[in-house]
């Protein structure tokens, strides 16, 4: 190959480089589409803080795309039950659990999520709505009975493993 053909072939390649880049900057590629907050918050969460419940809360919430929820959180210090516990023995390792599942909506406006309870561990709560105010710690969730945030519970999101 002679010189000329090789500086031809060099320009080429260049002139093709300095296109490729000027698409780009004349094109540039599209920002991903901002998640909503129905999309952000499917997951499954570990308690992290919860003032009520010490240093070391227990507790898992799961929200999934289809609009379904369960929360659990375990008092700290629970006595196990035996098969020789005592009927009072039953209900102190008992008293503080809070469990329930249904279905949820989120109000993007009020920065609400409405949980909508089909069961839970204390039957009066069954058909009632729960009204808790969320916002986001990057991956994280922070859920609060009040629009103050007081007294917040900390979830922390677990890997999709």
């Amino acid at each position: 190959m002679t010189n000329n053909a090789v500086l031809a072939r060099h320009g080429a390649i260049v002139s093709l480089g300095v296109l490729l880049i000027a698409a780009f900057v004349a094109f540039p590629a599209k920002p991903a589409k901002a998640q909503s907050v129905q999309e952000q918050i499917v997951g499954v969460y570990t308690l992290a803080r919860f003032a009520g419940h010490g240093d070391e809360p227990t507790g898992r919430i799961s929200y999934d795309a289809a609009g379904r929820m369960w929360a659990m959180v375990l008092p700290p210090g629970r006595n196990p039950i035996t098969n020789e516990s005592t009927a009072e023995e039953v209900r102190e390792t008992m008293r503080g659990v809070i469990t329930y599942y249904g279905t949820y909506t989120i109000d993007e406006s009020t920065s609400r999520v409405i949980h909508h309870l089909e069961a839970a561990s204390n039957p009066a709560w069954i058909g009632d709505d729960f009204v808790r105010w969320y916002r986001f710690d990057g991956p994280d969730l922070e859920i609060s009975l009040n629009p103050d945030f007081e007294n917040t519970l900390l979830w922390e999101r677990l890997p999709e493993e």
